[in-house]
């Protein structure tokens, strides 16, 4: 009789134990996933963030190509308004707007 009292007492907490490992497998299961999705998201991230440099080359060369140059008497001018403390392209548009008033 204590042969089976020991059976019937242990098949539940080994049920249990079987349980609780099929939730850690799957745990650890799922943590890879994400660890795959988060570098995967790190490289689209990434080239993102080339991409945007790229664009904002084109962007600096096209502006380089339309934009006036500061002759010196705007470079001047600038320079009162309180434009040249903040970059030539602040100048240049301190002047423009100087220019358009």
């Amino acid at each position: 009789m204590s042969i089976m009292q020991n059976e019937e007492t242990t098949t539940p907490a080994i049920k249990l134990f079987q349980s609780a490992h099929g939730k850690l497998v799957t745990l650890q299961r799922i943590n890879d996933q994400l660890n795959n999705i988060l570098a995967q998201r790190q490289r689209v991230q990434d080239e993102l963030r080339a991409i945007r440099s790229q664009i904002d080359e084109v962007f600096e060369r096209e502006l380089r190509a339309e934009a006036p140059a500061i002759r010196p008497s705007e470079a001047d001018l600038a320079f009162r308004l309180g434009g040249l403390e903040n970059g030539p392209e602040a100048a240049r548009r301190a002047v423009l707007e100087k220019v358009a008033t």
